[in-house]
């Protein structure tokens, strides 16, 4: 069983190799993505697959008290499932092939060179949205959220499609209440936009003794567990050494958007809305003083990242030009280092985070 789970590992790298070369191949971009569906969605168990499938088996219909806006729809779900005989390994299928084709259309549309992207996402964060199963539900409804923002020229349109995705999203997962806030960021001008990050990181950090508190008076039995969990429990191991890592870690892929804009003087659409996400998303550091747990919603605006920079690596002859490979190559030692913190040198060992993931799969025996 081992030595399956190393050739399947194996071909998870070769994959993730030949993206860097075969850039815009539309058959190997479709191959990608059905590699990692595969992987995602017939996996039978990892890291947090008990916690993720009793979610499932205690979902129920009877009380807001569990949920109250959130989660409702997942237990409705889950529930239908239930009552047809379903189980969690079909309905965890369904939610990653609808979270999958999400990134897959949004990458297709907007990048010249979506293979890379893909093999970005496979170096980071891949191992952790295999094993945070709600976690990427939700992380594809932001992204179709973010795109569809980005999309619609309807200043109204825009933000309702937004606020439906992050409510959609709300559903899966409870982290992406802080979606919310980027509605508020971009109803302000460039200057203010600033001062207002500002102030809510300075909020953040004078204030983040109350958070939990906060959280309690919305009296909402899932926030409540996750707010002990986040603000209590996991905050327990934090020190001052972890926040500055994580804050330098965020701040990094900033600078590498900033780098590649400046590099290569872009000034079309989507570079500067994707810096714009960057910026708004710097709101996440106050939350890194208790656990790095919070970086699930930057995993979304990393994407955007992914096909910024992916758009930028121009090759001409055979020959890539300097600036490209400086950018391609700083992006691939910041992924690279993300997945040694995240996964490599997880607590939970190698064998638990990873080896777990290729050993237990439908499909893959």
């Amino acid at each position: 069983m081992e030595s399956n789970a190393w050739l399947y590992i194996n071909i998870t790298l070769l994959i993730t190799i030949v993206g860097f070369f075969i850039r815009k191949n539309k058959l190997f971009f479709l191959l990608q993505l059905v590699w990692m569906q595969l992987i995602m969605g017939l996996n039978t168990y990892s890291m947090d697959w008990e916690s993720n499938e009793n979610v499932f088996l205690n979902a129920n219909t009877t009380s807001n008290a569990r949920s109250g806006i959130f989660l409702r729809l997942y237990d409705i779900i889950a529930v239908f499932f239930k009552n047809i005989g379903l189980n969690y390994i079909t309905f965890n299928f369904i939610f990653c092939l609808i979270s999958t084709g999400i990134v897959g259309y949004i990458i297709y549309r907007l990048c010249k060179n979506p293979c890379i992207v893909i093999s970005y996402i496979y170096i980071y964060p891949f191992i952790d949205n295999v094993i945070q199963k709600r976690a990427y539900y939700a992380l594809g409804f932001i992204i179709l959220g973010f795109y569809l923002f980005f999309k619609i020229k309807s200043k109204l349109l825009k933000n309702i499609a937004y606020l439906c995705c992050i409510i959609l999203a709300c559903q899966f997962h409870v982290l992406a209440i802080l979606g919310f806030s980027f509605v508020i960021y971009e109803l302000l001008s460039n200057n203010y936009k600033k001062i207002f990050v500002s102030l809510v990181i300075l909020l953040g950090f004078l204030f983040r003794s109350k958070f939990a508190y906060i959280i309690s008076i919305l009296n909402v039995q899932s926030l409540n567990e996750k707010s002990d969990l986040y603000f209590n429990q996991l905050a327990k191991s934090s020190t001052l050494f972890h926040l500055i890592f994580w804050i330098f870690w965020q701040v990094a892929y900033l600078l590498i958007i900033i780098y590649c804009i400046k590099r290569f003087n872009l000034t079309t659409k989507l570079p500067s809305y994707v810096l714009d996400l960057n910026v708004w998303a710097l709101i996440l550091l106050p939350f890194y003083t208790f656990d790095p747990v919070f970086s699930r919603i930057f995993r979304v605006v990393m994407i955007f990242n992914y096909i910024v920079i992916s758009n930028n690596i121009k090759i001409k002859d055979l020959k890539i030009n300097k600036d490209s490979i400086y950018i391609l190559f700083s992006q691939i030692i910041l992924s690279c280092l993300s997945l040694y913190v995240f996964v490599f040198n997880s607590p939970f060992g190698f064998d638990n985070m990873v080896l777990n993931i290729f050993q237990n799969n439908v499909l893959l025996r």
